[in-house]
């Protein structure tokens, strides 16, 4: 029997940071910025009425990522299914424990998350312009920087439930800092924060 993840805090579904890279730096490339969306699991489960502990154990208490894409301005959307790039988990194999902690499904039935990592991939990795190990690694270092939990705490809330108006104050100041302070840039492939 599986068993369910209860939601701890109720949050928006998806949060998105949007990480601006330089016009200039971008360029060469195909897109103008990289979206980070994260998901809080307590409001997937709330939304859902149900989720199931992956089957690589209880993930982080934390924002999931739920996707990282690649954005062309212009066309007012993210990029995807620019090549058929196949997914292929050993590539991984290094990010992989992280990536059952931070980018985890917990969709019933119970898996593993590899289904979820392959969606992402397939769908909006390969627009990226990075390897697949590259693709994921940089996913989660995003996400480490951002850390929205952390930015949250920091902002002197010590309650576990916010109303949906508080939220959305607190993420616009967050999401005013990150603008401004978690400008990427992306040359030659290597993350520069």
């Amino acid at each position: 029997m599986e068993k369910a993840v209860a939601p701890r805090l109720a949050l928006p579904f998806l949060l998105v940071a949007t990480l601006l890279a330089s016009s200039l730096v971008m360029a060469d490339k195909s897109f103008d910025f990289y979206i980070l969306i994260l998901q809080w699991p307590g409001t997937y489960c709330a939304q859902s009425k149900r989720c199931c502990k992956p089957t690589t154990g209880y993930p982080a208490k934390d924002f999931f990522i739920r996707s990282l894409e690649a954005y062309d301005e212009i066309a007012g959307k993210p990029l995807s299914k620019c090549n058929k790039w196949p997914f292929d988990v050993n590539q991984v194999v290094d990010e992989r424990s992280e990536l059952q902690q931070y980018w985890s499904s917990i969709r019933c039935p119970s898996n593993d998350g590899v289904s979820s990592w392959k969606y992402t991939w397939v769908n909006y990795g390969v627009c990226s312009n990075l390897t697949q190990p590259h693709f994921f690694s940089t996913a989660l270092q995003l996400r480490a920087k951002v850390d929205v939990l952390s930015a949250l705490a920091n902002k002197g809330d010590e309650s576990a439930t916010y109303s949906y108006q508080d939220l959305n104050i607190k993420f616009e100041k967050i999401l005013f800092v990150l603008f401004f302070y978690y400008i990427i840039s992306l040359s030659n492939y290597t993350l520069v924060l």
